[in-house]
């Protein structure tokens, strides 16, 4: 009886740990998350060292990317390029200081200066229909929250927030 009373705290006391440690903040993920904190995807930042938004100008219609690099060691973002269809009306009139502006194939390329920042926003609507490209990884993401925002950032995630999402 007391051989199967102590077993019976062996076990509970492992499932106790293995609980508490799925909802303690550990691996560090790319993350999309709703205004209210709820995960829309999570991402292993072995993925890739960039990702890309790709959407289509509201003024203008043109198509633009963005590329985003991941400093993966401090958790912070940059936005360091974007190559746009068309450059006009709703663009940029100006191009900063450390900004440069070339020519990539049948785009405009502009490469920013390094504003490294802890997350992005983006307002997910269905006429810019804005893609999040992450290495293979393809998301739609007015089709996933429509008229929603979505903020993307680096952090610390539990593994019950990874499989919830």
């Amino acid at each position: 009886m007391k051989y199967n009373m102590q077993m019976g705290l062996k076990a509970l006391s492992v499932l106790l740990i293995i609980i508490i440690l799925s909802f303690m903040p550990a691996t560090q993920r790319l993350n999309l998350r709703t205004a209210d904190g709820g995960i829309v995807s999570s991402f292993s930042t072995e993925n890739g060292d960039y990702f890309d938004i790709q959407f289509r100008h509201s003024v203008n219609k043109g198509l633009i990317t963005e590329r985003y690099f991941l400093d993966k060691a401090t958790g912070k973002i940059c936005l360091t390029s974007g190559w746009f269809e068309n450059y006009g009306a709703g663009m940029m009139d100006t191009i900063d200081e450390g900004m440069k502006m070339t020519e990539d194939g049948d785009r405009l390329r502009i490469d920013f200066p390094q504003n490294w920042i802890d997350s992005v926003n983006f307002a997910s609507a269905g006429i810019a229909n804005h893609i999040f490209i992450y290495g293979n990884d393809k998301l739609r993401l007015y089709e996933l929250r429509p008229y929603k925002t979505i903020n993307i950032r680096i952090e610390k995630t539990s593994l019950f927030e990874i499989m919830k999402s």
